[in-house]
């Protein structure tokens, strides 16, 4: 019961109240890199770092962050003397506000996940990632705090298709060639934060945030070569309200 709740949460989790959802406007991609395949950027992607994904949290919840905690927490506060710390507190708490002030939920997270994928199907043409679960979240840690994203919806993006058999064959040759697994960077869309407690997760108590998958790109982790995108934004699926059944997870957790 607990993993079909974790599957439909991440779905129903886009259509909170409008105070704890910030919408995002789509942004156009130019140009296309295969037939059906659009281009963001044939470069690895630098990814989303921790404290953007706090100050991301905390502004979907529309709370303050624990800046002094935050500040406390840091190498800079442990490792001055006593006769500094009260000055590097007050700073580094300033300094968090500023970046919290100027950050923007606008800007897509982005999100670094190893995938295996099936045999190529010269029928269907394409591949299925074995490698996703209903429970697939990714984890972040800043300063003693635990939190985490749920892309919505994100086992309907199970199917990569390949059309063209000269792709499939560099995919299929890179993931020989590193082990068996590739590298899958999403891009994201914050859309909502579950605000009242974290929740317990792989152990640990999680601040949870929900996304929405704009695009999906494959490297090869080897050499760091595009070999696969896709913009996802119009073939997203809506969310439905479910309460009843995000309450039952909170609670069981």
């Amino acid at each position: 019961m607990k993993n079909q709740v974790f599957a439909i949460f991440a779905t129903l989790f886009l259509s909170f109240p409008a105070q704890a959802q910030i919408e995002v406007p789509a942004v156009q991609f130019p140009g296309s890199l295969t037939a059906g395949v659009a281009a963001v950027s044939t470069t690895l992607p630098v990814l989303s770092k921790p404290e953007q994904v706090a100050m991301v949290y905390y502004k979907l919840a529309g709370l303050e962050p624990p800046y002094t905690k935050w500040a406390e927490a840091s190498d800079e506060f442990k490792k001055a003397s006593d006769f500094d710390k009260t000055h590097i507190r007050e700073l580094m708490v300033s300094q968090l506000k500023d970046i919290y002030n100027l950050s923007l939920v606008r800007t897509p997270l982005v999100l670094e996940l190893p995938v295996t994928l099936s045999a190529y199907s010269f029928k269907n043409k394409g591949f299925l990632i074995e490698s996703l679960t209903p429970e697939t979240f990714f984890p972040f840690s800043y300063s003693g705090d635990e939190f985490a994203v749920v892309v919505a919806s994100l086992m309907d993006y199970q199917w990569i298709a390949a059309p063209e058999e000269v792709v499939a064959m560099r995919m299929d040759n890179a993931q020989t060639a590193s082990g068996g697994t590739l590298k899958m960077i999403l891009h994201v869309e914050s859309a909502g934060a579950e605000k009242s407690k974290p929740i317990m997760m792989e152990g640990k108590a999680r601040y949870l945030m929900s996304a929405r998958l704009a695009q999906m790109q494959i490297f090869d982790p080897a050499t760091n070569t595009l070999l696969w995108q896709q913009d996802l934004r119009d073939q997203s699926p809506e969310g439905k309200p479910n309460q009843e059944i995000l309450n039952l997870y909170t609670t069981n957790n």
